[in-house]
């Protein structure tokens, strides 16, 4: 048998030979010599030895920290490529990750613990290489990878950089509905972990990003995890006052660049960088925010009531303050924001004050006559709509010329933002301040959209019938043209003729009470008329 002493040297020799490997490691022209070398396959093959050794020895064995921490480390550097990633994956390196990973008894060691982590920082640098490519996650599920990076996230959440690795493989992994799934888990504390992440390495964008882009991704996935996140998690406070910083911040580093008339580029170029990481981070804090308060038990709770305005001045200024050409997305993501908490705001129980609202209109205008993108433009008239509930709202349209936007978007090729646009002139037409903006060119578009849709679209033009039943009434008789009349009253005979013929033809319970319920907003326009 060999002594201690010689068995000392095999350690040191060994160690000294791997800390070699890893320095190599690092630089990349080094990889092709590592691939023809076979060394990949030589560090993994010793690691499999390890841990053969120490499921024989069992509580005897000592794990060789140094010594894992060189391979993995090195076996991070240069993983990186698809060619080592297959080579490695199709050895069985996610299985043997997941066999070094430190149970909880391990870790709880107090001489062990801080050598654990490092371990971990490795080996979940090395995971992360390989969480970018959706062919690997059957290993990540397999090997029970995403539940470990819960559990350890949870054991090292003050190391900044494990914290970052872990992070960076959720956002990846959390893309495949069955991986976030295993995020999720309904379980309270994962939840809890990522979102205190969010204020805890508030100063690491990175962190902040992808722990935000992933409870994004969870928030998309699973409505419940609304709730959770919303009421026991903090997550809305968490993500609400560092999106307020990362705003404040984006400010003070514009008026620093604006200000410097001499700067070095280096620096500029690092300034700019950073102001980019931020707009990222808001863009996915926004998200989380939006996700969050679709829930109505978390848009009508205390907690949202405490920051509901907050959230809605700092969303309008970085509507104000950035440009579509620059900053689609954060802006997309902004209006889209408003669109969720503005759905809960009804005079019934209003969230905002007329104050609010009137300054959300003065921005929309534009973005509801751009055509670069059809989401934002979308989304701007659905924030209308719920808005135009609201009657001093309704006079701000007039005022600033949005119901004649409105009734060009009747004529968009996007049936959502029609369907929109004519549910906001229901609204419209219900409200004294506006209703006589519509006659004339109104009256005439919602007459030809009627005949158009049709029983072809029954929900889109059941909206113009509703926005011309409120037409009707006594005050406005005098301004419906005869030849209006006539038109209208020819229209709605055939509508009703279609509507009885459909009747005695479906089968189908829910589709049949949808057509009932058309006729009888015809019979009560056709009775609204004026003589």
């Amino acid at each position: 048998g060999t002594t201690a002493d010689q068995h000392a040297k095999i350690h040191n020799v060994t160690l000294t030979v791997f800390k070699i490997l890893w320095n190599k490691s690092k630089e990349e022209e080094n990889d092709t010599y590592f691939r023809e070398e076979g060394i990949p396959e030589l560090i993994h093959s010793t690691l499999k030895l390890i841990l053969m050794q120490k499921k024989s020895q069992k509580s005897n064995f000592v794990m060789p920290y140094d010594h894992l921490m060189f391979m993995i480390g090195a076996l991070k550097n240069i993983s990186t490529d698809d060619w080592t990633q297959s080579h490695l994956a199709n050895s069985g390196i996610i299985s043997t990750f997941k066999h070094i990973l430190p149970e909880e008894e391990e870790i709880a060691k107090p001489s062990h613990r801080s050598k654990c982590g490092q371990i971990v920082i490795q080996i979940t640098g090395a995971l992360r290489n390989f969480s970018a490519s959706a062919k690997y996650l059957d290993g990540f599920i397999e090997n029970e990878i995403i539940q470990d990076c819960m559990r350890l996230l949870k054991e090292f959440r003050d190391m900044e950089e494990l914290a970052l690795n872990i992070t960076r493989i959720l956002s990846k992994v959390s893309i495949d509905h069955r991986c976030a799934a295993l995020i999720y888990q309904k379980d309270k504390e994962n939840l809890k972990s990522l979102s205190s992440l969010i204020v805890k390495y508030e100063k690491n964008t990175q962190i902040v990003i992808r722990a935000a882009f992933t409870l994004g991704n969870l928030t998309t996935g699973f409505e419940d995890s609304r709730e959770y996140l919303g009421l026991e998690c903090q997550c809305l406070e968490f993500c609400v006052s560092t999106l307020k910083n990362f705003y404040n911040y984006c400010i003070e580093g514009g008026r620093k660049r604006t200000s410097s008339t001499t700067s070095n580029n280096s620096k500029s170029n690092e300034g700019t960088k950073k102001m980019t990481e931020y707009e990222d981070g808001m863009t996915k804090l926004i998200r989380v925010i939006a996700n969050v308060v679709i829930s109505p038990e978390v848009a009508r709770s205390k907690t949202f009531a405490n920051v509901s305005v907050l959230v809605l001045k700092i969303l309008v200024k970085i509507i104000k303050h950035k440009t579509l050409e620059k900053h689609e997305e954060l802006i997309l993501n902004a209006i889209s924001c408003i669109t969720n908490i503005s759905f809960y705001d009804t005079p019934e129980e209003p969230v905002y004050s007329d104050e609010h609202r009137n300054g959300i209109i003065q921005f929309l205008v534009n973005y509801l006559v751009q055509t670069k993108n059809e989401e934002i433009c979308l989304e701007s008239v659905r924030i209308i709509c719920n808005l135009s509930r609201f009657s001093e709202f309704c006079k701000g349209m007039v005022r600033l010329q949005v119901v004649d936007a409105l009734l060009l978007l009747l004529e968009h090729s996007n049936r959502d933002i029609v369907f929109y646009s004519a549910g906001c002139f229901i609204n419209l037409s219900n409200n004294d301040n506006s209703r006589m903006a519509l006659y004339g060119s109104g009256l005439d578009t919602f007459l030809k959209l009627l005949e158009e849709y049709d029983l072809n679209d029954v929900d889109l033009s059941g909206n113009f019938l509703k926005t011309l039943v409120n037409m009707c009434n006594e005050k406005t008789a005098q301004l419906w043209p005869n030849e209006k009349i006539k038109e209208m009253e020819s229209l709605l005979d055939d509508l009703g003729m279609s509507c009885d013929e459909c009747s005695e033809l479906l089968t189908n319970e829910e589709e049949l009470e949808q057509i009932r319920s058309y006729r009888e907003i015809i019979n009560h326009l056709i009775n609204s008329l004026p003589e």
